[in-house]
């Protein structure tokens, strides 16, 4: 008896244990892709209201073409991460610094371009800025 009611415990244990969940995508891929997304969704923004789904649908499309992945298991992906808060916080950590990557990366590309029109001649420096 004492040895059943061990076993009874153990079991109970280990069906207790939490189940690591596992990505059935890459995990830079899925980050990268996300990101990209991230981006799409602040591009989609600037847009009028009614041509925001059409964008919508040429921004995904290009995104998955790009990452040469398939929507059903992107959105499968994105429904784990729902469903797992804390893997969706280690991944959303990586995507907002993906993120921060590439702003620090744009800033730093149009400075190089206000730095390369301050060294062109005033005359064409106004004609550069009327662009």
């Amino acid at each position: 008896m004492k040895k059943l009611v061990i076993l009874l415990i153990i079991f109970s244990i280990l069906a207790c244990k939490e189940e690591k969940v596992v990505l059935n995508m890459d995990k830079e891929i899925l980050v990268s892709v996300l990101a990209d997304m991230h981006v799409a969704e602040e591009m989609i923004g600037k847009f009028r209201e009614e041509d925001k789904d059409s964008v919508k649908q040429l921004y995904m499309h290009e995104i998955v073409e790009l990452h040469d992945i398939d929507t059903t298991m992107l959105f499968s992906e994105i429904r784990l991460l729902q469903d797992n808060p804390e893997l969706g916080l280690e991944i959303y950590g990586d995507v907002y610094t993906r993120l921060e990557k590439y702003s620090k990366s744009y800033d730093k590309s149009n400075k190089n371009k206000e730095d390369n029109v301050k060294g062109v001649p005033e005359e064409n420096n106004k004609d550069e800025k009327d662009k």
